[in-house]
């Protein structure tokens, strides 16, 4: 069974961005990471390990394709929940303006944060924008 993690506060969504924004974020590192070797696969693969990660679920209990990772579980939700309403971020070395402002720092009642296993590397494709902000 999931463990069910608390909700991240507006102040939790703000620090996950502001490390975005800077460039800082250890999801976006990860994510930036270039595979093209068995070397570089095993490096990505070791910063994957270091990371908590977490899906979110939303009112009508759909696991939504928005996996966050973080070095703690705050902010691994907190990235799940901004994942969605800013699609491929990590493609620039920083968050954009717009992008920035369009993510809700509350958020509503009745979504759920799960932790999840290490996701595979595809699944960076699929995350684009799953979810209306």
């Amino acid at each position: 069974m999931p463990r069910i993690l608390p909700t991240p506060t507006p102040e939790d969504i703000e620090v996950a961005l502001l490390a975005m924004r800077k460039g800082t974020s250890a999801y976006g590192r990860w994510a930036r990471m270039e595979v093209d070797s068995p070397e570089t696969l095993r490096e990505q693969n070791a910063e994957a390990a270091r990371l908590w990660w977490v899906d979110i679920v939303d009112p009508t209990n759909t696991v939504e394709l928005a996996i966050g990772g973080g070095t703690n579980l705050v902010a691994a939700a907190a990235v799940a929940w901004i994942n969605p309403c800013v699609g491929a971020w990590w493609r620039h070395r920083s968050l954009s303006d717009e992008d920035y402002a369009t993510v809700p720092r509350v958020v509503p009642e009745g979504w759920q944060f799960e932790m999840h296993a290490r996701p595979a590397r595809p699944l960076l494709r699929a995350i684009e924008s799953s979810r209306d902000c």
